[in-house]
């Protein structure tokens, strides 16, 4: 028991380490995701498992039951793989969202008071180890939940004043030289973190790749002003629609990874890729892929599909995309 409860303060305080080494320097998950993190997708890479039988060697006895080595392996999956990362996300984005860089000093600090407490209780009160993991469990989600809720109610209380100030220079009706000036206004203010090991702020929200945006607080997306091409084409999207009413989607390529914004305006949809292939003026969709062609033809050569976000509709014909392929 008492080896348990050295393995269980000892696990602790490496999460106190690992959030308050990345909060200092929100870069350094770089070397954090190289290990842990492929892409922007979490999963269970070998090294992870090393680690956790490394830890559980030192601790464990060698013939500790199978059963119970499981369960310590998949706790230290759930932590490293998931938790941690989740951490850094919710206080990238929340910093984003207050433009204040001190959220992750305070939370530091609330951990590393928690961690030490924690010690001292299992130290010098004698507690047992039920009741010391009931204590660090509390503690680690109670820092995500206070951290989602502060996100969520900090959003509800300034995405209204966000869109009013947009309206109240651009007005309320969509037009397609209004929207445009919207996306470019709205572009100066985005931090691009495109093949960068930062947090992007569907990660807060998204459950897992086959919702989809189902889940996806979008307009998180649009107060955080930070992420790739695709929470890009989210906030634009949300933004658009919020400010001039406008009638949006958002469309990614299959076979390259890219997605941006679309308007659709006198039943004519607008291609709004600002960050990347358009950044002159919105191209009508069904002369997209042509201009692919002409203006990047590497992209076009690659091209698989188009595909509506939110519906998973294949729109390829609505970009001239089957009918340029026929034509070859």
């Amino acid at each position: 028991m008492k080896r348990f409860l050295n393995f269980y303060i000892w696990l602790f305080l490496l999460i106190s380490l690992l959030i308050s080494i990345g909060l200092f320097n929100i870069r350094s998950i770089s070397i954090y995701q190289s290990i842990f993190i492929s892409g922007e997708t979490l999963n269970i890479p070998l090294i992870s498992i090393l680690i956790s039988f490394f830890i559980i060697y030192i601790f464990f006895p060698a013939k500790m039951r199978f059963h119970k080595i499981v369960a310590l392996i998949l706790l230290l999956q759930f932590i490293l793989l998931i938790y941690i990362p989740y951490i850094y996300t919710l206080i990238f984005v929340f910093e984003r969202i207050v433009s204040n860089s001190s959220v992750r000093i305070i939370v530091i600090i609330l951990l590393w008071f928690s961690t030490i407490g924690l010690i001292l209780v299992s130290r010098y009160q004698n507690s047992d180890i039920q009741r010391m993991i009931y204590m660090g469990v509390l503690i680690l989600f109670t820092l995500i939940i206070a951290l989602f809720i502060s996100t969520a109610l900090i959003v509800e209380l300034r995405y209204p004043m966000y869109i009013n100030d947009f309206k109240n220079i651009y007005g309320d009706t969509c037009t397609l030289e209004k929207a445009w000036d919207v996306a470019v206004v709205y572009k100066q203010s985005f931090y691009f973190t495109y093949g960068v090991p930062e947090p992007k702020p569907r990660q807060v929200y998204l459950i897992f790749d086959g919702v989809k945006y189902l889940y996806v607080y979008k307009e998180v997306e649009v107060l955080a002003r930070t992420g790739s091409c695709e929470d890009f084409a989210i906030a634009v999207a949300k933004l658009l629609e919020d400010v001039l009413g406008c009638e949006t989607r958002v469309i990614g390529f299959v076979g390259l990874d890219h997605a941006f914004p679309e308007v659709r305006l006198n039943g004519t949809w607008y291609v709004f890729d600002i960050s990347f292939t358009t950044p002159l003026k919105p191209v009508p969709a069904d002369q997209y892929f042509e201009y692919l062609k002409i203006n990047h033809p590497n992209l076009a050569s690659s091209l698989q599909r188009f595909l509506d976000r939110y519906t998973g509709k294949d729109v390829s014909l609505e970009h001239g995309f089957i009918k340029s392929v026929g034509v070859k």
